[in-house]
């Protein structure tokens, strides 16, 4: 299973596709943080034009709100949060599709246990969705990190929704919040890098490899409709993985329990009914 397994790593981190991913989320990093710094300075500006009396009314910025899965001021947050599902199936979700439709399979399987290669592509595609969004985030959190100081989040100013309500990890946010943001950060690249596996598991049934790649992001989206339509946005992928969570009541069984959810059935249907298949 290790030659298996380096052969698909080795597939991965010579992908275009994979830094094309990585890439995309820098950008969205890098852009935020060039507003955030022009904001910073008018913001600096304000408080020497008034002086010491309203500086008060300016509470300082923090990595704890201007890290990019904890701001919820600007679109680059927004807009990053509604691509992870397509960026982290980008770089190797239809690889499985494309394997089977070119006739590598069967050229791979010859040498390689049917076991071992399903295990290995299931790793890898698993890795290379939780690879690209855990870079996104880190990176994102180093550069914030070499502008903004490590203040403490003060519920008091209303400029921490973690820290707000009846949110999830709020005490740990407030007392320990670098590494409730790392726990986050853990969080969602487990999870995106599922939705990666879905998009694989959807090769099992169709030979266009853009159909493969984007059935998981589409797959995400739907979901997160139907949740929303019912008023259950607790339960909404596309709110519970925001690290500044823009609603109460989000609690880490909900996450777990769909994490979960979303592993088995796809284990089940592509470790165990797709690798068991004469023909591929």
């Amino acid at each position: 299973m290790s030659s298996a397994l380096r052969h698909e790593f080795y597939r991965l981190f010579h992908s275009k596709a994979f830094y094309f991913s990585i890439a995309v989320g820098v950008f969205f990093s890098i852009w935020l943080l060039s507003e955030q710094l022009v904001e910073m300075e008018n913001n600096r500006l304000l408080i020497e034009k008034y002086g010491s009396i309203k500086q008060g009314l300016y509470y300082p910025e923090s990595v704890f709100n201007r890290f990019i899965g904890l701001d919820y001021l600007h679109k680059q947050s927004q807009t990053l949060y509604m691509l992870f599902p397509i960026l982290a199936s980008i770089p190797y979700s239809a690889s499985y599709c494309i394997d089977k439709k070119s006739g590598y399979l069967k050229n791979l399987l010859t040498r390689e246990r049917k076991n071992n290669y399903f295990t290995a592509k299931f790793i890898t595609v698993f890795f290379s969705g939780f690879f690209v969004v855990f870079i996104t985030l880190c990176f994102s959190l180093v550069i914030t990190m070499m502008f903004f100081p490590l203040l403490p989040p003060e519920a008091l100013t209303a400029e921490f929704p973690a820290a707000l309500g009846n949110s999830m990890f709020k005490e740990l946010f407030i007392d320990y919040p670098l590494l409730y943001t790392f726990i986050y950060i853990l969080i969602d690249s487990v999870f995106f890098g599922l939705i990666a596996v879905i998009s694989m598991t959807a090769g099992m049934i169709t030979s266009f490899s853009f159909v493969s790649l984007s059935s998981g992001t589409i797959l995400y989206y739907f979901v997160s409709y139907i949740i929303s339509a019912l008023k259950l946005n607790s339960y909404n992928p596309s709110v519970f993985l925001i690290p500044f969570q823009p609603y109460e009541n989000i609690r880490f069984t909900f996450i777990a329990a769909e994490t979960a959810i979303i592993l088995i059935v796809c284990i089940y249907l592509f470790l165990k009914e797709e690798a068991k298949k004469d023909v591929l």
